[in-house]
């Protein structure tokens, strides 16, 4: 433990060690109940939307759309490792326990506190830590995209779905349904009063006046 803390106050890997503090701190502020999850969120725009005037000449035009194309492959950059997909300060964190973490070992096996090393192998420790955090946080977009209630606009009705609990004109089963894939479960029954298994296609046709369900046809086969 004593060792770990002398390479973690290293001039190489005091910066990183800086940030995991104020990512420990931050979180434990958010298990107490002090600030939301939220509180510290950068709104990222992944879709750069550039509205050009009539009266802007040729150049002018050029250069705006450059930069749109520009803004918009960041904001797919950004969006691939879920930046945008789930909240600022969950892959933030991952991304600097990765970076503060690879650093530690690299300066202790190669780099023995030499500054050309720790800025060689920046470049590397970003690219592999940014892969580990997309590892780590793509289980987690339906998660947060859940509980920020999203699901509430998906629109049911015309989507195929797979049974996973028989269903029938009067038992109410249970249907899952890929939007964006993201296997989302819904409560069914279905419209012609015959019966399906588990594992059979249908497709979602109405839904119930009171909202307790959706009705759901056979896909043919």
């Amino acid at each position: 433990m004593q060792a770990l803390l002398q390479e973690a106050l290293l001039p190489v890997n005091i910066a990183f060690t800086v940030l995991l503090i104020f990512v420990l701190l931050y979180w434990s502020t958010v298990l107490l109940g002090i600030i939301d999850i939220s509180s510290v969120d950068v709104d990222i725009d992944l879709d750069a939307d550039v509205d050009i005037d009539a009266d802007v000449d040729v150049d002018a035009d050029t250069d705006v759309e450059g930069h749109s194309g520009g803004s918009s492959w960041l904001g797919q950059s950004l969006q691939f490792f879920n930046f945008g997909r789930v909240p600022f300060m969950v892959v933030i964190s991952f991304l600097i326990l990765s970076m503060w973490a690879m650093s530690i070992l690299i300066n202790y096996y190669w780099g023995h506190g030499a500054w050309s090393t720790a800025l060689i192998m920046f470049i590397p420790n970003l690219a592999v830590s940014l892969l580990f955090t997309k590892l780590i946080t793509t289980p987690l977009v339906p998660v947060f995209r859940h509980l920020d209630g999203s699901e509430q606009a998906v629109e049911y009705i015309g989507q195929e779905c797979t049974l996973t609990l028989p269903a029938s004109g009067q038992a109410i089963g249970q249907a899952e349904v890929l939007i964006d894939d993201t296997p989302l479960l819904v409560s069914v029954k279905l419209q012609d009063g015959q019966s399906m298994e588990r594992g059979t296609k249908a497709l979602i046709v109405g839904a119930d006046e009171d909202g307790k369900y959706y009705l759901v046809k056979q896909l043919d086969s």
